[in-house]
């Protein structure tokens, strides 16, 4: 038994110093690699090539260091030279951001169908990655597949509720069906996260040619180019036209919200018409049920401060209560995204 004993210290001494050896240089390539994006970071491109190149002759096949590389070649206008080291690290599995970029080169090529293999592939491996549902919805939309860019916006917010990018993709592949109110809620969701003048104006007007879209000179002209669209357009332009009479006199903040009230309204109430359960639950629930709160002016004047950034500063500024009392709801408002 001492024999054994004394066998196992004898082969641990053994293998130790190589696996310190081992552990030396792992550490001594991470810091390398650190260094390079630093510099990636300052844009001296050829300087972190220069630090991955000296990992990898210190670890090859250091797949973090093959990522950074290939990520530095690409932004440095190398795609051709990043291709093959990011397909290295994308065929491990172990990275959702190297089908995302191998994604990006190929969609700026034009190269949809590479592309759009490249995110799929990484959603399968990572179905979990935002960035992989969000970039799949940018290269339909630039195909102007429409439904589907939509189906992918979805996902990429089931993720990060929070991605602004994500609302942008939605309401631009909704809006471009003709799914209006689809478009429209999703909007007034943007603005509640990104209420800053120079973002939140787009999205005012977008809300304001939405709302108006079917109405000419009071006669309600539906384009839509199937039911769907066609139903959609309609029912907004019912909700604005029954009560656009009697806001001749109003201010356009509170005209808007009037108008606003009215489609949430007609939305909740008509939800069983849209074919989207995520639509249905995430926004017809939660904008209904806010609806029918106190708080709708306080949300349309944080909308739309670009729409008069003074009055509508000054407005809120005068209503701390307020203000409390909706960020209090939207607390205990709980969202379901299935």
């Amino acid at each position: 038994m001492q024999k054994v004993y004394r066998s196992i210290i004898v082969c641990l001494l053994l293998v130790m110093p190589a696996i310190t050896f081992a552990q030396d240089k792992k550490a001594d390539a991470d810091a390398l690699i650190k260094q390079g994006t630093a510099l990636h970071d300052a844009q001296k491109y050829d300087e972190a090539i220069a630090k991955y190149n000296e990992a990898l002759k210190i670890a090859p096949g250091n797949l973090n260091a093959l990522y950074e590389k290939g990520f530095t070649l690409y932004a440095s206008g190398k795609a051709d030279q990043a291709i093959p080291l990011l397909e290295k690290v994308a065929n491990s599995n172990t990275s959702p951001h190297a089908f995302a970029v191998l994604g990006n080169i190929y969609d700026d090529r034009g190269d949809f169908d590479r592309a759009i293999s490249c995110y799929t592939k990484g959603i399968a491996a990572f179905p979990k990655d935002g960035n992989l549902w969000y970039n799949l919805g940018v290269s339909y939309m630039r195909q102007n597949k429409n439904s589907q860019a939509e189906d992918a916006a979805i996902e990429s917010i089931k993720i990060n509720q929070k991605h602004l990018n994500s609302y942008r993709l939605y309401v631009l592949a909704t809006y471009s069906q003709g799914k209006h109110e689809c478009s429209l809620l999703a909007w007034c969701n943007y603005l509640m996260l990104v209420p800053q003048p120079k973002q939140s104006a787009e999205a005012c007007n977008y809300i304001k040619n939405i709302l108006h879209y079917s109405i000419n000179d009071g006669n309600i002209v539906i384009k839509g180019t199937d039911e769907q669209s066609r139903v959609q357009q309609m029912d907004i332009a019912a909700a604005v036209s029954a009560i656009d009479p009697l806001l001749t006199s109003t201010k356009p903040v509170d005209s808007l919200g009037t108008q606003l009230a009215s489609v949430f309204r007609i939305v909740n109430v008509k939800k069983e018409k849209f074919n989207s359960p995520f639509f249905t639950k995430y926004f017809c629930d939660f904008f209904g049920a806010m609806e029918k709160t106190k708080y709708m002016d306080v949300f349309t004047h944080y909308i739309t401060v670009s729409m008069a950034p003074a009055e509508n500063l000054a407005w809120l500024k005068a209503r701390p209560d307020e203000i409390k009392g909706f960020n209090e709801w939207l607390a205990s408002t709980k969202r379901v995204t299935d």
